[in-house]
This record gives structure tokens, C-alpha cells and sequence, in this order.
């Protein structure tokens, strides 16, 4: 075995592969190759990378940053497309419960007329129908206004509106 005062700075003995020395010489403990007359004829050093193996590890290392930035990419979009589709389904989600809550709002509003409707009649004050009832028809009108228009960008899957501080 090579003394440390004998090995030179740099140098590195190489491993030797026991299926090629007949498995007469195999590693030690540490990885190093014992003292054998096979483990003395090898070279101290190893030779030095041949333009090709230079080359090969150039396009290994540009092919291996290529694949990490797709993939990193590929990560930010996915994201990106799950936080689009969370934020659709949530604004859908909104739009559905305003049009239940209007159409709700209609069907009370449709009970306070029959009622006061029936009363009228019952008391035979039916003839000053358009009087009694303008205020309820217009916010019966403005209920409807507003749920045709939720109903039509429900319909449409528009895009999230901007976020607005409040």
C-alpha cells in the first residue's frame, strides 16, 4: 500500500474490479484497493477526461438543467391552473347562491302580493290595484332584473371579476 508521504498531491489510486483481477485483489474496508502486485501496477493517477467525455458531460449537465426547468415550469402552471379553476368554481359557486337567494326573495315578495291582493278584494278595494301595489312591483321588478343578469353570467362562465378592496 502507497504511504501517504508517497502519494502525491492530486493522485488517487483507483478501485480495482475484482471480476477483472480473477477476484484475487478486492477492495478494502475503505474502498481502496489492497497491497497486491495487481494493486501496485495500476496507475497512481487517473487520466485525464478526453474532449469527448468533456463534451458528454457538458450536454449531460445542460440536458439535466433543461429537464429541471420544464419541470419547474410545468410545476408553476399546474398551480396556476388549479388556483384559475378554484377561483372560477368559487365565483360560480357565489353566482348560484345569489340567484337562489333573489329567486327566494321573489317568492316572498309574490306571497306579499297575493296576501295584500286577496285583502283588497275581500275588503272590495280591488279597483285601485295599480296604487296599492307600485312600490311592490318595482323592487318585483328590480328582483327580476337583477337574477336575469346573474342567471346570463352564470350561463356565460365568465371570467373572475378583479378583486376590489372593501
Amino acid at each position: 500500500m502507497i504511504s501517504a508521504d508517497e502519494k502525491k498531491e492530486g493522485e488517487t489510486i483507483k478501485n480495482i474490479d475484482p471480476i477483472q483481477h480473477n477476484g484475487k485483489s478486492k477492495p478494502g474496508k475503505t474502498g481502496k484497493a489492497e497491497n497486491t502486485p495487481q494493486a501496485e501496477n495500476l496507475e497512481k493517477t487517473a487520466p485525464p477526461k478526453t474532449e469527448e467525455e468533456k463534451n458528454f458531460s457538458s450536454t449531460l449537465k445542460e440536458m439535466f438543467v433543461q429537464v429541471t426547468e420544464k419541470g419547474e415550469k410545468m410545476v408553476k402552471t399546474s398551480a396556476a391552473a388549479v388556483g384559475d379553476f378554484t377561483l372560477q368554481a368559487a365565483h360560480q359557486a357565489k353566482l348560484k347562491l345569489e340567484i337562489h337567494n333573489l329567486k327566494n326573495n321573489l317568492e316572498k315578495r309574490y306571497q306579499e302580493v297575493g296576501e295584500k291582493l286577496w285583502q283588497m278584494q275581500r275588503r272590495g278595494e280591488a279597483n285601485h290595484i295599480a296604487e296599492a301595489f307600485a312600490d311592490d312591483f318595482k323592487r318585483m321588478a328590480a328582483i327580476e332584473e337583477t337574477l336575469k343578469i346573474k342567471e346570463d353570467e352564470a350561463e356565460r362562465k365568465t371570467e373572475v371579476p378583479e378583486k376590489t378592496d372593501h
